[in-house]
């Protein structure tokens, strides 16, 4: 069976899903690069370049995100006919000084990005905004965003593959208290104006009645004011995740930059109605079944919420779960991955 090497910065969910489309027709071989410290970085380079070495007979490389990790198989790739297939996400196609995001805003994490996809036989976004798409949501440094605008040239070709999520369990039919959630994944400082939370801290006052739930969020990162309806929790299990995104018919995903939220699909798969930020993928998820502020302002966002509250809740969820059934199903990711692996 042939072999594809897999690299990696970080464990996720969709990175095991990845690894388990491919072994379907390959032996996967997963490397995994820390990036936690300097430390870590510089002996990751060490045993990459060991890995590679041990493997120069694989010829086919995947590549999760671009970064300090993607270079050297991208380089390897090129110089030895490898095929280098790099997945870009997000941070490595944004660039915004402003809030302290996007591989672009450090000078050698940006270049061993542009450098990586430069090199890359096949680049791989997982959405095509993630390529290049003019940002309005607020008035950036970089009124475009997308690799195209940082990387410089290309070598090899794009192809797109989204991603696709599974209906686990069934969404709760019945009738749901009036609440909003959103997911956060909040572990540095930030994360709390890029994941749009000081804009839920401003709105939930005017809705004294409703909660609004975050999830994911670390206490000692939380140094903004918090209304008495918002309700900070860490991290919790996959079911009580559910049961939350049950619970409640609201789901805000208001960041300033994303690149294919996973947490957004999951939730309009639980239907949830999405109200969203009109930034990169998401006003596309949303199309049709969701809500997309149209620019970073509070009272712009009350209006919305006033008028979603109008809504016949029950069909607009039955919309979202039908959108994330048929769109974006996890056969048509396995579909166009190994497709890509085979051009």
């Amino acid at each position: 069976m042939q072999s594809v090497l897999y690299f990696y910065p970080n464990p996720a969910p969709f990175v095991n899903k990845d690894i388990k489309i491919i072994e379907a027709q390959y032996r996967v071989i997963p490397f995994h690069f820390s990036q936690s410290s300097q430390t870590k970085t510089l002996f990751g380079f060490i045993k990459q370049a060991w890995f590679l070495i041990r493997h120069i007979q694989s010829s086919i490389y995947v590549i999760q995100f671009g970064g300090y990790h993607s270079l050297l198989p991208c380089i390897i790739g090129r110089l030895f006919h490898k095929k280098a297939i790099l997945i870009l996400a997000g941070t490595d196609c944004a660039c915004f000084p402003e809030i302290n995001y996007g591989n672009y805003r450090k000078k050698m994490l940006g270049y061993f990005t542009a450098k990586s996809i430069e090199w890359a036989k096949i680049v791989v976004p997982v959405h095509a905004t993630l390529i290049d798409y003019p940002y309005t949501y607020f008035k950036a440094i970089n009124s475009r965003q997308g690799f195209k605008n940082f990387a410089g040239r290309l070598h090899g070709t794009i192809q797109i593959a989204e991603y696709g999520f599974d209906t686990i369990l069934k969404p709760y039919e019945g009738v749901r208290k009036i609440g909003f959630v959103t997911i956060a994944g909040f572990n540095r400082e930030n994360i709390f104006t890029l994941k749009g939370l000081d804009m839920i801290c401003k709105i939930a006052p005017f809705y004294p009645t409703f909660p609004f739930i975050i999830i994911g969020a670390k206490g000692k990162y939380v140094n903004y004011p918090v209304p008495e309806n918002v309700k900070i929790m860490p991290f919790i299990s996959e079911e009580e995740k559910v049961a939350v995104l049950n619970t409640y018919p609201f789901y805000f995903q208001l960041s300033l930059s994303e690149g294919f939220p996973n947490a957004l699909c999951e939730a309009m798969q639980q239907g949830m109605i999405p109200i969203v930020s009109n930034v990169s993928s998401m006003p596309d998820i949303v199309k049709n079944s969701g809500f997309v502020l149209q620019h970073r302002d509070d009272l712009e966002l009350k209006t919305l919420i006033d008028s979603i509250l109008e809504l016949d809740l029950v069909e607009w969820s039955k919309k979202n779960v039908q959108k994330i059934a048929e769109q974006y199903t996890p056969e048509r990711r396995k579909k166009r991955l190994l497709e890509i692996i085979k051009l």
